[in-house]
């Protein structure tokens, strides 16, 4: 019982430290593209770099604050109540951040100036487009950059962690593409916590399709980007195709949450190890510092903190206060099981 306590506890860890080392690793080169980063540093970034991104070297940036604040309001509530989310939300946000996304920017702003969580993001989403298929509302990365932590408070309970992960998405993000995107990202999450890594990542390609079967109608975009991604996966494994063709079209593609996700994804299942997965997710030229802080907490839930490259801690700035973060919502996740199978 002791050493599957520990090896939790690794995974935990994993997935915080993992999300704050990726979205840290891929901060000082941020939204270049694949032929910028190429020319500036002279090929594929594979070291931490001493540079820093929009705050100091070693320093992560919103992606990993706002995931914080959801570690925060689920240890301050001892569960998921999105009304404390969206208050530690709005905390966070008069701290004046440096870097802030701008649909979460505008929903907060909303919120603050009186509108509801519940309808913020709602009724911007409606005034774009919503679901009508002529127009396309913006579905951008910036709660699927954030939403690990209810993949580790809902590990136990897939249909909680559905619930979860799409109302937590709603506060700010509204557009299935993103809820469901959040969704199948902690349900992966939820599997790895539990799973044997001494088998490489492609040995559960099948999360394709169940990943696909769980969005089902709800995000036909989303559903379809995952049986594409089987597809490419299957053939990446035969043999018959490369990363870099599987990787190609969602390269340069900016912060949309479709590409972000596939980058995330197909980076962790093509390689086999936390390090390699980091930095083909970073080199994307997309969201670099997003795509690498969501297969970071990806690739950290699979291989575990003992597998995050020391160097890369020592360089990590608040890499103690995401560990120790992590180790409370262990605890308080191990106190809800416990008090579940009394």
């Amino acid at each position: 019982m002791a050493g599957d306590d520990e090896r939790l506890v690794d995974r935990f860890k994993g997935t915080l430290v993992g999300l704050g080392a990726g979205d840290a690793f891929g901060a000082p080169f941020e939204f270049l593209k694949t032929k910028n980063i190429q020319a500036r540093f002279g090929g594929k970034v594979t070291t931490f770099l001493e540079e820093g991104g929009v705050a100091g070297p070693g320093e992560f940036t919103d992606d990993t604050q706002m995931a914080l604040c959801i570690v925060d309001a689920i240890l301050e509530a001892n569960c998921i109540e999105p009304g404390v989310v969206a208050r530690k939300f709005i905390d966070w946000y008069a701290s004046r951040p440096p870097d802030i996304g701008m649909l979460t920017h505008q929903v907060l702003t909303s919120i603050i100036a009186g509108q509801h969580w519940s309808v913020a993001a709602k009724e911007i989403w409606e005034s774009e487009g919503g679901n009508d298929p002529s127009r396309n509302p913006r579905a951008s990365n910036g709660s699927l950059m954030r939403c690990a932590p209810v993949a580790l408070f809902d590990c136990r309970d897939e249909e909680e962690l559905v619930d979860d992960s799409i109302i937590t998405s709603s506060i700010t993000h509204y557009d299935p593409r993103c809820t469901y995107s959040c969704a199948v990202l902690n349900a992966l999450i939820a599997k790895n916590l539990f799973r044997d890594n001494t088998k490489p990542p492609l040995d559960f390609k099948d999360d394709f399709a169940g990943m696909a079967r769980l969005v089902g109608d709800h995000s036909p975009k989303l559903r379809d980007l995952l049986v594409s991604l089987d597809h490419a996966v299957a053939r990446y494994t035969a043999g018959s195709v490369t990363f870099e063709a599987i990787s190609a079209s969602y390269r340069d593609q900016g912060g949309y949450v479709l590409t972000s996700l596939a980058i995330a994804l197909s980076s962790f299942y093509c390689t086999t190890s936390f390090e390699d997965a980091v930095i083909e997710s970073a080199n994307s030229g997309s969201d670099n510092d997003t795509t690498a802080a969501i297969c970071g907490a990806l690739a950290g839930s699979y291989y575990g903190y003992a597998s995050i490259p020391r160097e890369w801690l020592k360089k990590l700035v608040q890499a103690e206060l995401l560990e120790r973060k992590s180790e409370a919502l262990y605890a308080l996740v191990q106190k809800k099981f416990l008090e579940h199978t009394k």
